[in-house]
């Protein structure tokens, strides 16, 4: 059950400050935060978060993009963090911080909240979006954020190719609180920790995220696209089960992978797979944070799943 509590008594003081008027709390369970790139094309300015709902909005999992690969030295990119659950819903506050990445190869050049009347408070460092630091964002209740794939920030950066190396940008629980997730717009406010977050690939693939009860609707698409569901259970400790959509193609490869880019075990190209937690030697791999990532032709994905003692 969410549990009620004030968001370090930000969200909540936010909201009484911007309106009294009551409003009838959503159940805000199974929500997934995502990193979306949006690749500048021809533009030479960012969309921001109206350009975005106009002209590159998505409204399904198998849409995100969670990977940059940059084919000159550098380049500005344009990404955005989602607020996704599988049924359209309605929020007021979402807290969540970046964990730890190479500064060097992404240079913030300007961003912010998405929204009328968004206010936002970073919460453990000034110097947000440094690595290993969080934010919280509110809205009001007149113009509280809804739907199921909800734009909640947006940035624009410099970012370094490959000749520079690569880094990952992945969300995190604010550092501050050690909470990552939404709001409702009761108040006090009832928190609802999220149930999995991506991570921005620049260079290298990054990790996509699906919201609980998404599962379906993949499976039932006869998108040619590749694609993998959110594993189930996940976090696990006995086994967790693995839903994909291959691609009707040659050369797919489908892989289980440590945080450090190592290899684990191959597994079967398959539309379901079950992993039992265990390496190519048939050893129990240690808790922590392993990516299941497949690969089709020029194109990687993955998804984080977690081992958990």
């Amino acid at each position: 059950m969410p549990k009620s509590r004030a968001l370090f008594l930000i969200i909540p003081m936010i909201l009484s400050l911007v309106t009294t008027a009551a409003a009838d709390p959503n159940d805000l369970a199974g929500g997934v935060l995502i990193t979306h790139y949006v690749p500048m094309g021809e533009r030479y300015y960012p969309l921001g978060c109206d350009g975005y709902m106009q002209y590159a909005r998505i409204t399904t999992c198998s849409e995100q993009d969670p990977t940059v690969m940059l084919n000159d030295f550098a380049n500005f990119i344009e990404w955005f963090v989602l607020a996704a659950w599988a049924e359209d819903k309605v929020f007021c506050g979402a807290e969540f911080g970046l964990g730890e990445y190479d500064p060097s190869m992404l240079i913030f050049l300007d961003h912010g909240p998405c929204g009328p009347d968004a206010l936002w408070i970073p919460t453990s460092d000034p110097d947000w979006p440094a690595p290993n630091s969080g934010i919280a964002i509110a809205w009001g209740r007149d113009n509280s954020p809804s739907g199921n794939f909800v734009p909640i920030y947006q940035a624009a950066c410099y970012a370094y190719g490959p000749y520079y190396g690569s880094t990952s940008v992945p969300l995190a629980p604010d550092p501050s609180q050690d909470f990552i997730g939404f709001a409702s717009c009761e108040v006090p406010s009832v928190l609802y920790p999220a149930e999995d977050w991506g991570v921005l690939g620049i260079n290298e693939p990054g990790v996509s995220v699906c919201p609980a009860g998404w599962i379906d609707a993949v499976e039932e698409t006869t998108d040619p696209d590749p694609w993998i569901a959110r594993p189930a259970p996940n976090p696990f400790h006995a086994s967790t089960r693995l839903s994909f959509r291959i691609p009707p193609s040659d050369g797919v490869e489908i892989g289980i992978y440590d945080a450090c880019g190592r290899l684990v075990r191959m597994l079967p190209a398959e539309p379901v797979v079950e992993w039992d937690g265990r390496d190519a030697a048939g050893l129990r791999v240690p808790a922590g944070s392993y990516f299941c990532r497949m690969t089709s032709g020029d194109r990687t994905i993955a998804q984080r799943v977690v081992v958990v003692d």
